[in-house]
């Protein structure tokens, strides 16, 4: 298992339903996670708007579909994942849409403006090329989120990593940990809004 799905694997079971439960992830992109959650035992439809990387989700045996989010429809979830994908999105539209599909919610994706001048300058002295995306702000993620489901949990999550070799994620995954400061990532959990009489 490549070192970035297994980060994300495993703070995903720390906060998903009881096996057997439906899932949906969004933007699965190859479909690593949707494969190894499928692997344990869990029914998984993964979406993506890119053609190859579902035929490659396919190749893995995954139920995947190229769709976009929000127009997808396939009844009710358990939980939605938006693993690395929701900062492409029409927030509000987006989290709506996951409201109505299933009662909890797993992010992961960038907190690209949260971060300090001093992670961004260690960044790029790791990563030369590296410039910021154009995403969202977690902290906009997080108000959109918040409208429909109540956050039971939010944490930094190192993401730099992903920008390096399989052999090289693991060292880089440290440094961001040891630098001290906010990392690049960010991961949240919500569970549906109850609205009490």
């Amino acid at each position: 298992m490549r070192f970035g799905t297994e980060q994300t694997l495993r703070f995903a079971l720390r906060w998903l339903p009881a096996r057997p439960a439906r899932l949906l992830e969004i933007g699965c992109g190859g479909a690593e996670v949707a494969a190894e959650l499928q692997a344990l035992g869990y029914e998984v439809v993964a979406i993506d708007s890119d053609s190859a990387t579902v035929a490659e989700a396919r190749s893995r045996g995954v139920d995947a579909r190229v769709a976009t989010w929000p127009d997808f429809s396939d009844g009710r979830f358990d939980a939605v994942l938006f693993t690395r994908s929701i900062h492409h999105m029409a927030l509000d539209e987006a989290v709506d849409r996951a409201a109505a599909t299933a009662p909890r919610l797993i992010v992961e994706d960038f907190a690209l403006v949260e971060v300090s001048p001093r992670f961004v300058d260690w960044l790029r002295s790791v990563v030369p090329d590296w410039e910021p995306h154009d995403v969202h702000p977690f902290a906009d993620v997080r108000r959109s989120i918040d409208r429909r489901f109540t956050i039971l949990h939010e944490e930094d999550a190192p993401y730099a990593y992903r920008y390096f070799g399989e052999e090289e994620a693991p060292r880089i995954y440290q440094a961001e940990l040891e630098l001290g400061e906010r990392v690049l990532g960010r991961r949240l959990v919500a569970s549906e809004l109850r609205i009490e009489n």
